[in-house]
């Protein structure tokens, strides 16, 4: 068991959760992670929940765009739940507890409702469009409060424009590498960003977009066959649903070309900085720095 979740705390924060509930946790599965630790809790009744554990944030130094994105999480949760969702909506997990006090857990926490699925990885990059974009449409542009995070109070700010929540964002993400001295074309990227980022100002209506959202976030059925549900939304923002990452597996054209150049420099980035902020594989940076100097020589030849 690792010291972050003992038997006991995993116990206390069913009971915070269900006041009035004498089930018992019989056991703790602590899955594969890159960022959040994450439980499946089991109990006694064959009941499971899922714990998620923020990284303890006095010990663990993380991105910028990944502060407090937990709560962001809960938020998106909490308004997910609350909306006039038609009955096609796609099903998330119920938030069932947010905790980001620190006191019982050395760092902010959700206990979520357990969706019975397998990850999908097979699924095309057209299954995982539509099924992203109906995860959009259950949030319409109405409920932004601007271009950023989804709430507010979770971090961060808003924006009224889109260039300038993307800049913020690859801002703060090329400052991280600076301050780990981390090895990145700085200059070279700025400035080609600044110079072509105009083409962000098409985008006037914020969308919902999971930024990492993948074959892996759509759990289905043991034939794959049906989709049981969606997870995994601590990175959701308001912005342009291209910039979700596995848009740049697909092939943009006209004027969605050289936004799609920006968040393939913006994506790189990101991936690199989190192989070396959180132990990543050497192979993946590798492969991000491929990607990197390839939209970098596109952005160039860009008129």
């Amino acid at each position: 068991m690792t010291p972050l979740l003992s038997h006991a705390d995993a116990q206390t924060i069913l009971r915070k959760a269900f006041p009035t509930c004498n089930s018992t946790i019989s056991s703790i599965t602590e899955l594969p992670a890159t960022f959040n630790s994450i439980f499946i809790l089991t109990l006694n009744t064959g009941s499971r929940y899922v714990l998620k554990v923020s990284p303890p944030p006095l010990t663990v130094r993380v991105l910028h765009n990944d502060i407090n994105i937990i709560s962001a999480e809960a938020s998106l949760l909490t308004l997910l739940s609350s909306s006039s969702s038609p009955s096609s909506a796609l099903p998330t997990p119920t938030l069932h507890l947010h905790d980001a006090s620190c006191t019982l857990l050395p760092a902010p926490y959700l206990l979520l409702s357990h969706i019975p699925g397998f990850p999908s990885a097979q699924k095309s990059l057209e299954a995982v469009e539509e099924t992203h974009r109906i995860l959009s449409r259950q949030l319409p542009p109405a409920s932004a409060q601007g271009f950023g995070r989804v709430v507010e109070s979770d971090g961060g700010r808003t924006y009224a424009r889109w260039r300038e929540c993307f800049g913020a964002l690859l801002e703060a993400a090329l400052r991280d590498g600076e301050d780990m001295a981390l090895l990145l074309p700085y200059a070279q990227i700025r400035a080609q960003t600044r110079r072509v980022d105009g083409a962000l100002d098409a985008i006037t209506e914020p969308a919902l977009v999971v930024i990492d959202f993948g074959a892996n976030s759509m759990l289905t059925s043991p034939d794959g066959k049906r989709l049981e549900g969606v997870i995994d939304f601590e990175r959701a923002i308001w912005g342009d649903i291209k910039f979700a990452r596995f848009y740049r597996e697909m092939e943009a054209r006209g004027e969605e070309r050289v936004r799609g150049l920006l968040y393939a420099v913006y994506h790189a980035v990101v991936r690199i900085l989190e192989t070396f902020y959180y132990a990543g594989d050497t192979e993946v940076e590798m492969e991000e720095r491929r990607r990197l100097v390839v939209a970098l020589k596109m952005l160039e030849a860009v008129a």
